[in-house]
């Protein structure tokens, strides 16, 4: 009978620390979806980056790679590149090819520039799918991170062991897509202990997309002093083919000297 009345101990004991463990993640969840919530939306902002693309042989070493310096500048919906600088690097030779490249981004404006009058001769005569305004350009949390309410039902969590981005102590957070779809992305997210901002992300696609054989990408995050989420690097590896035809790709991009809701944005 007593080893009866200690086994029903210890399993009323071991259950309710289970318990605690569920409850102690649902309110870091929650914590989390309350701080993204927080951040101020912007509509428009600039940025100086430097955007590295790397064409990998089936080692994954460099056959070429090409350093695009620039200037990105998003007004609403308006979006162009100033490009400031462009560098190619093939077979040891280094090139100057800043000129080809600024042709590239003036036929690509002159592109959107025509695809926004013609939304907006749609919306004129009041066409369906004529495009709204007042959108935000901040990052979309919401649809980036499984934090809200609807997209956890989605996924499983599982709280990992603490580490350190940038000096700052951050709870590692692992999930998985309950279905998998490539419209989830799952992995690993690095969120810091005392403000709960996400500050770093490593994730794959829970189903790689039709003809991508491995897609993985790595985020980091900031916030700036008004309160406005910012991304500030980016690092992605593609590996995609179909019959003959292989592409393996790898990108990284830095952001910085963010200016955040400036009206009149110059070039300089």
């Amino acid at each position: 009978m007593r080893c009866r009345i200690l086994l029903f101990v210890g399993m009323f004991f071991a259950v309710s620390f289970l318990f605690a463990q569920d409850s102690g993640l649902d309110s870091l969840l929650q914590k989390i979806e309350e701080r993204t919530e927080s951040y101020v939306d912007y509509d428009s902002f600039s940025a100086l980056v430097v955007s590295t693309s790397r064409e990998m042989d089936k080692e994954w070493n460099p056959n070429e790679v090409v350093v695009v310096e620039k200037k990105i500048i998003q007004q609403r919906e308006k979006r162009r590149e100033v490009i400031l600088k462009v560098t190619e690097f093939k077979k040891g030779i280094e090139k100057d090819v800043t000129a080809e490249h600024r042709e590239q981004e003036r036929k690509r404006m002159e592109k959107a520039e025509k695809r926004r009058l013609e939304r907006e001769e749609k919306k004129g005569r009041g066409d369906a799918g004529g495009g709204g305004g007042g959108k935000s350009f901040s990052i979309s949390t919401q649809e980036m991170f499984p934090f809200d309410p609807e997209k956890r039902d989605q996924f499983f969590f599982r709280q990992l062991g603490d580490t350190a981005i940038d000096g700052r102590a951050v709870i590692c957070l692992e999930t998985r897509a309950k279905e998998k779809s490539k419209e989830f992305y799952e992995g690993k997210y690095y969120v810091d202990r005392e403000r709960c901002d996400v500050l770093m992300v490593d994730l794959r696609p829970s189903k790689n997309p039709k003809y991508v054989k491995e897609m993985h990408m790595k985020m980091w995050f900031d916030v700036l002093d008004e309160n406005y989420y910012v991304i500030k690097a980016y690092w992605m590896r593609v590996y995609a083919g179909i019959f003959i035809k292989k592409i393996r790709m790898e990108v990284e991009e830095t952001y910085e000297d963010y200016r955040i809701d400036v009206k009149e944005m110059s070039e300089g």
